[in-house]
């Protein structure tokens, strides 16, 4: 007997010792805990009726004030309870990838109903079935269900409408719980059931088996389980018994039989909807990109009823507590209740009198007292993550030291604490949708509001909670007015025996008649052939497309349906530089890489080797340039330089050639002098000691003025004449931030033989027609009147006639970045086309665009580059010096050729800042890339396929650029430059396609630093931006805020 007593006692003491260092578990990490209970934890008060769910996680929430996050015990299992939302968002969004399941309820394999549930499901396997599932609950689905939802809440009104009595005492948790059962009934499982007409339906019923988690016998089952995980292999615990669940099995079934497969979810081939999608409310839980992924998962019938009866199981009971809740305010509240209806009755009206789901999206009040109701009466009362990866939160406060938590460790998130927390929500106890108005929701703190969860796991179907729960008030308000009858219990009374918030004493309330509305019914037919039809066309244009790379067994990254790798961009994530580099480093390891520019597929080459392979040795396979727009559509776009193809090019290119040789360079300098000097002049006349100006609006006006004189004969002075029609027309035509452009552009990308059909021009037609007049009476003049200037106009009217031709004397180069004429288009025939005018205007025109964009922006960086190193530009000025007194006091062509520092400057200049991050080829005949590198297999190019050049990333690459973002000339020595390696360097791009006019910009670019440093100092002003960013808000490089410098006049 002793030795009994003995052992007993020995047991006790074991694990009273085991307990009692299990409850230290937080205190050993330094988090601070409150008292617990042996075995029961802080649930003590709550499994013996004190608490209800609620007040547990008050009382947790509120037990280590000023804390971060505390620690607290579900009976013998310890939760973290992270009570600070910065912290919260980064558990829940940033380090999302270590905290990606939920708590496990029960074992796995004893309920693969329950477990294979999106709720329930870890990992990989959640992220799979959460891509699959996302698109069911985009703005189209809510669309096409809404008419389901609208049909149900008219029969739900019409049901108390033939009772025929002035006030009808209701219970609400149980005939809103009906209404949610039919709702999801129809949209879940397909079948119709009236569950006010018919109480005791089948589908009801076994509805209300799935939902009663609160039972006693689920409740020890459950508790056992936590205490003592072992037990579960003697009585298996399930969330769903075996009746219940071989019923909807069995609805499940049959349904898929009869429809033929739900084939498009079982096959993995449904597909995200557009993002134009209009959100059901401010509390709606957004999707996460994370989930974006290509789908690949084979759904069994069980995976399918397993998902439906989730959606049964949140529907059910979550949706009817809403709206209990919802009407439970209102009805206590009439001035709120007025308010609603009023404005029910506005929109009605605006809906020619029948509700419409954007009439219903465009209801701010209504959303206001859900929002609300879903701040003071979440469906849940807090939300749990698992840690899936180790993690460390560090500290933050001096009295917080590093917390480790190890894989398996729970956290909770104590949103209904949160949500009544007055340092969030001051008055937390009142009823106030006011906290939701436009004004106010935008004081609402980040991550102190989220009803339907936060971060990638949140709650998949917030939009058609929302949307049941706005419908269904939107019928009964219109109808009958909620009001208190004797029954009510006011306020109301939480249950401490629900583990969800629900009315102790129930919802009893009275539904007085107002009107009666008579509601057409609606067929589904046109909705649901739409829908299929636009999955089936929607998957073909924007979900096929992005194989195309992985197919061919090459790298890529993970593009955004329509947009590919261009969103980024597009919602100003990236600016133009930063997006280049990006897709530059994607892939690292590689010699090319595949993007996508919309939903075209474009292959990245990285490897100089293959660059200088592409382009120059087998050059004749890569020969165009990527058509923005058809051939013919536009001319004076298609027929330039940039725009032409083939022979066609070549052609011109030959007998475009000679326009930039060194003798017409010369000729041209004189106007571009004139131009350089008359630029100074006007800052010299202001006779301010320094004068600040916006270096984008100054360099483009100059680039203007050049272009102007040097390409189409047209003198103007854009500084002082500021909005003189040749600047205004440039400035048109080269915006592309526009809307307009940038509809036209996307178009083109995302539907080219749609916009070629409809003949969509880039140019508008005032400005194509401005420059094709002005070039054609330019020529009629000087034809007539013998008129001979050293322009592009003269030169390219010389070609019309046949008698230009190219220089066989030495070439004097204007600097190292200039781009070097091929043999393969050069020609000593005499005329090789007829040139017409519109082409004259046309090539005219693409020079004007580059001159007034490309090099604007390049003098835009060089300028705020010698402003910011003061040494290079005292270095260089003295050159600039030096300069002028070789030259007898008057700048010269061979003067300006011969500065080395000054190319040096320039070189580096464009290095990090080319004006162009990108430079593309067309594939024109078949071409295939070898392996070379381990991994590698060949990769067939078909006809159009495009290549793109990271001119940009590869400037910054440091393997071959060291330390690349500082500003070095010296790079470009006559030492250093010997060290670059070939084809890591091209600002004005690459073989027999290059720029053209390298020359020519090099040569305005310099001629314009020559003058301004001669006689001003470029020096930072008080707007000056430093460090300099590129603005992120457009797709075309520019600054936010401008970019800013001074011009110090230097003392004679």
């Amino acid at each position: 007997m002793w030795l009994i007593i003995i052992a007993v006692a020995v047991i006790a003491a074991l694990v009273y010792a085991y307990l009692v260092r299990f409850y230290s578990f937080w205190k050993n990490k330094g988090v601070q805990q409150g008292k617990t209970t042996f075995i029961f934890g802080d649930n003590w008060d709550t499994v013996f009726g004190k608490y209800s769910s609620a007040d547990l996680v008050r009382y947790v929430y509120n037990k280590c004030p000023g804390t971060r996050y505390s620690g607290m015990y579900s009976f013998i299992v310890p939760l973290l309870i992270v009570k600070d939302p910065d912290l919260i968002k980064r558990v829940t969004v940033k380090d999302f990838d270590h905290f990606t399941d939920h708590l496990t309820f029960i074992a796995p394999e004893f309920d693969t109903l329950w477990s294979k549930n999106l709720f329930a499901l870890k990992g990989q396997k959640w992220r799979e079935m959460r891509n699959i599932l996302s698109p069911s609950f985009t703005s189209s689905k809510m669309k096409a269900m809404f008419v389901l939802i609208v049909e149900c809440a008219e029969n739900f009104v019409q049901h108390f409408l033939n009772k025929n009595e002035e006030i009808i005492t209701v219970e609400l948790k149980d005939i809103f719980t009906r209404f949610t059962n039919d709702m999801i009934a129809s949209i879940a499982f397909g079948i119709k059931v009236d569950s006010l007409a018919e109480p005791n339906n089948e589908f009801y019923l076994k509805g209300k088996q799935v939902t009663d988690i609160s039972s006693p016998s689920k409740t020890i089952q459950w508790l056992l389980y936590k205490l003592v995980p072992q037990l579960n292999k003697i009585k298996k615990v399930t969330v769903f018994d075996d009746v219940v669940a071989n019923f909807f099995r069995n609805v499940v079934d049959e349904t898929l039989k009869m429809r033929g497969g739900e084939r498009d979810l079982r096959k993995g081939e449904q597909k995200q909807d557009d993002k134009d999608v209009i959100d059901t409310g401010f509390a709606t839980a957004q999707d996460s990109a994370t989930v974006n992924e290509k789908l690949t998962v084979n759904l069994t019938n069980e995976d399918i009823t397993a998902q439906a009866l989730i959606f049964f199981f949140a529907g059910f009971d979550s949706i009817s507590s809403l709206i209990c809740f919802s009407s439970y305010e209102i009805a206590i509240n009439q001035n709120i209740q007025n308010r609603l209806r009023q404005e029910i009755r506005e929109t009605l009206k605006d809906c020619g009198g029948k509700l419409t789901y954007d009439g219903l999206m465009k209801m701010k009040y209504l959303d206001m007292i859900i929002s609300e109701t879903l701040r003071k009466w979440p469906t849940n009362v807090a939300v749990d993550r698992v840690c899936t990866k180790a993690y460390t939160i560090d500290p933050v406060s001096p009295d917080e030291k590093p917390v480790h938590l190890e894989e398996g460790v729970y956290l909770w998130l104590p949103l209904f604490a949160i949500h009544r927390d007055p340092e969030y929500y001051p008055d937390p106890e009142r009823f106030d949708p006011e906290r939701f108005s436009d004004e106010n929701k935008g004081n609402i703190r980040p991550y102190t509001y989220f009803p339907f969860g936060l971060g990638p796991r949140n709650c998949i179907g917030s939009r058609l909670a929302l949307l049941e729960a706005k419908t269904l008030l939107f019928y009964l308000i219109l109808n009958f007015e909620i009001v208190p009858v004797k029954e009510s219990v006011i306020p109301v009374k939480i249950s401490q025996r629900s583990f969800q918030l629900s009315a102790q004493d129930g919802f009893w309330f009275g539904l007085k008649r107002i009107v009666i509305y008579i509601i057409e019914n609606h067929t589904m037919l046109g909705i649901i052939l739409g829908t299929v039809l636009f999955l089936v066309v929607f998957y073909y244009i924007a979900v096929k497309p992005y194989d195309y790379w992985r197919d061919k067994g090459v790298k890529q990254g993970k593009p955004l349906w329509l947009l590919g790798d261009t969103w980024r961009t597009l919602f100003r994530i990236h600016n133009l530089y930063d997006s280049m580099v990006y897709l530059y480093n994607l892939c690292p390891g590689t010699r090319y890489s595949g993007m996508y520019d919309f939903t075209i597929p474009s292959l990245i080459i990285r490897d100089p080797d293959l660059i200088k392979q592409v382009t120059v040795k087998d050059f004749d396979h890569f020969v165009d340039h990527r058509a923005i727009i058809p051939e013919g559509v536009d001319p004076v776009w298609t027929s330039n330089l940039i725009g032409l193809k083939g022979q066609k090019w070549r052609e011109m290119r030959a007998i475009l050639s000679p326009s930039f040789t060194t003798s017409k360079m010369r000729a041209m300098f004189v106007l571009i002098e004139e131009c350089g000097a008359n630029f100074v002049q006007y800052f010299l006349d202001k006779g301010e000691d320094t004068v600040s100006i916006e270096l984008k609006d100054t360099c483009r006006r100059f680039a203007n003025d050049v272009i102007a004189t040097t390409a189409f004969g047209v003198k103007v002075d854009s500084l002082k004449d500021r909005d003189n029609e040749f600047y205004r027309m440039g400035k048109e035509a080269t915006n592309f931030t526009g809307f307009v452009m940038f509809l036209k552009v996307v178009g083109y990308l995302l539907f080219p033989r749609l916009f070629g059909a409809l003949k969509v021009k880039i140019f508008s037609g005032e400005v194509g027609d401005f420059f094709v007049n002005l070039v054609d009476e330019t020529i009629k003049v000087r034809e007539e009147k013998g008129i001979v200037r050293p322009d592009m106009i003269h030169l390219m009217m010389e070609a019309q006639k046949g008698i230009q031709k190219q220089e066989e004397s030495p070439t004097i180069d204007t600097g190292f970045a200039t781009a070097q004429e091929s043999d393969i288009v050069k020609t000593n025939d005499k005329q090789l086309k007829n040139i017409t005018n519109a082409d004259i205007a046309s090539q005219a025109l693409i020079f004007f665009l580059a001159g007034f964009d490309t090099v604007s922006t390049h003098m835009c960086f060089l300028m705020y580059e010698l402003a910011m190193n003061f040494d290079i530009q005292e270095k260089l000025r003295e050159e600039v010096r030096e300069t002028l007194k070789e030259c007898g006091g008057k700048l010269t062509y061979e003067g300006i050729s011969k500065m080395k520092y000054m190319d040096m400057v320039i070189s580096e200049a464009l290095r990090k800042w080319p004006p162009a991050v990108a430079t593309d080829r067309v594939c024109t005949k078949p071409y295939t890339i070898e392996p070379k590198m381990p991994g590698e297999k060949p990769v067939q190019l078909k006809e159009g396929s495009t290549l793109f050049f990271p001119l940009y990333a590869i400037h910054q690459d440091p393997e071959y650029y060291p330390d690349p973002e500082r500003f070095d000339p010296e790079r470009f020595n006559e030492e250093n430059k010997q060290n670059i390696k070939p084809y890591t360097y091209f600002p004005f791009g690459l073989g027999p396609r290059n720029c053209i006019g390298s020359r020519f910009a090099l040569l305005e670019v310099k001629t314009t630093i020559f003058h301004l440093l001669l006689h001003f100092q470029l020096v930072p002003v008080e707007k000056t931006m430093i460090p300099l960013k590129i603005s992120k808000k457009t797709v075309t490089i520019s600054f936010d805020g401008g970019l800013w410098i001074g011009l110090k006049r230097l003392k004679e």
